[in-house]
């Protein structure tokens, strides 16, 4: 596992892997954070032992980078007027709640390149097409639920 993982990432209720006898364990998300959750930390959603009784276990999520970005306020301020309300409205059913929305707005949530592709298409259906970047960009892990 890289060094630049820490705990402090793995979404609330992501499900850890305590299963040590797995064959996968070295190469999976869900037991690599496992080992580093907070020694006070007591209580979790988890892997069941019985994942492994079929062989392969169905919740293997294998560790992935990739390039998240952060934030989106440097594209508002190239927006036009006229714009700013219909694709903030749609920014918040697709990102969530505007305390999410926000969040994400200024940089205090990672957008995953999924995420990231979505509201370039959103921007370039208005117009938008040169010079459309988000505020900063970092490596960081795939969590899917």
């Amino acid at each position: 596992m890289d060094k630049d993982f820490s705990f402090s990432l793995v979404p609330d209720g992501w499900a850890l892997c305590y299963l040590s006898e797995c064959g996968r364990k070295e190469e999976c998300l869900r037991y690599q954070a496992c080992l580093l959750s907070p020694k006070g930390k007591t209580q979790a959603a988890c892997v069941l032992p019985a994942a492994l009784r079929q062989g392969a276990c169905p919740h293997f999520h294998p560790i992935e980078k990739m390039r998240m970005a952060a934030g989106f306020q440097r594209i508002f301020d190239e927006l036009k007027a006229k714009h700013v309300a219909p694709i903030t409205s749609k920014l918040i059913r697709y990102l969530g709640p505007k305390t999410t929305y926000y969040r994400y707005r200024c940089g205090e949530r990672s957008l995953t390149p999924k995420q990231q592709e979505w509201i370039l298409a959103l921007l370039r259906s208005y117009g938008y097409t040169e010079g459309v970047a988000f505020d900063s960009y970092s490596e960081g892990y795939r969590f899917s639920f």
